[in-house]
């Protein structure tokens, strides 16, 4: 009821750790190995100690988060926000690198993310209102716009940031 994380043992049925939670979160995940738990919120990723509960960092977007994933390895997290994506540094809490969004006034990474290697690849679908993307807290008349849809597919070298490729359907 108070916005926390309860981690279960699924085997036994024990609980296993609390993670207090500040404010509302979309979604959690947790490492391959239950060593970290990945908890997004608003505008910030928290990131929590499997075992112990504690807090180990939490990294800061400079808009509403959409996405983030761990990368292999488990050293390396990405967060892709509605306008920014970027590399962080797990140990140092450092940005590792921005993910070059190729000229797109939003992120492509709203809907789903892989990563392998150190490669990371995203998929989303961007609402346009007569070519320009769309606010979806604007007021709209949808009966009066004409809508259309692009869905971007864009893979990066997180080593570098560079943009790999992209591709789009209208």
């Amino acid at each position: 009821d108070d916005g926390s994380v309860l981690l279960w043992d699924a085997p036994s049925g024990t609980l296993d750790a609390i993670l207090p939670w500040y404010e509302s979160f979309g979604e959690v995940s947790v490492s391959t190995q239950g060593a970290m738990v990945i908890a997004k919120g608003w505008a910030n990723i928290e990131v929590y100690d499997g075992t112990t509960g504690h807090r180990l960092r939490t990294f800061v977007m400079d808009a509403p988060i959409v996405e983030a994933i761990l990368l292999p390895g488990e050293t390396r997290l990405v967060g892709f926000s509605t306008e920014s994506a970027w590399v962080w540094d797990l140990r140092s809490g450092e940005v590792v690198t921005a993910l070059d969004q190729g000229g797109l006034e939003e992120s492509p990474g709203s809907t789903a993310v892989v990563a392998a290697g150190n490669i990371v690849a995203a998929c989303n679908g961007v609402v346009m209102a007569f070519g320009e993307a769309w606010d979806f807290y604007e007021d709209f008349d949808l009966e009066e716009e004409r809508l259309t849809i692009d869905v971007y597919v864009s893979a990066w070298d997180v080593d570098t940031g560079r943009l790999l490729h992209r591709a789009v359907r209208r």
